[in-house]
């Protein structure tokens, strides 16, 4: 299904039936789950979202308004305020030197710090996996020595 959506800041929501403030597009998105990222959001300020659906036929449907979320820099925000995990990391590589190395998500600046663990082939229990360090990692590159030889999933 393919919605259009539309955001503005809160402070001046009361001020635009007296100066017309209008909404800021952000597209018109398949939405699969029901959760949305827009980038570019003041932290600390409070947005509101308007969504309608776009018909096959090319009309649309009512607006749908939500309820006040405080953007959060770098946080994704679902549907009920909750705060998300951040998106994975992008382009994951080994480069010549055997270290792990990875590019950020876009947007996501306040980051703790990343959690890498190993297992043995094709395993995918992340929770099940060894660490391969004991602390978290604040960035790329992580060197991977310690890792015993042959197929892992990192």
């Amino acid at each position: 299904m393919k919605f259009e959506v539309e955001y503005r800041p809160v402070a001046a929501a009361d001020e635009e039936d007296v100066l017309g403030r209008p909404w800021r597009r952000h597209g018109t998105v398949d939405l699969v789950e029901d959760t949305l990222v827009i980038e570019g959001l003041v932290a600390g300020e409070a947005y509101e979202t308007r969504v309608r659906e776009v018909l096959d036929t090319g009309a649309f449907g009512d607006w749908v308004l939500s309820d006040p979320v405080a953007a959060s820099r770098g946080a994704r925000i679902g549907g009920d305020g909750e705060e998300l995990p951040p998106p994975p990391p992008r382009n994951v590589r080994i480069d010549r030197d055997g270290c792990l190395a990875w590019d950020y998500p876009p947007g996501v600046e306040d980051l703790a710090g990343f959690e890498v663990r190993h297992a043995p082939g094709d395993y995918r229990n992340f929770g099940d996996a060894d660490p391969v360090h004991e602390e978290l990692v604040a960035a790329p590159p992580l060197p991977l020595c310690g890792i015993p030889r042959g197929i892992r999933t990192i």
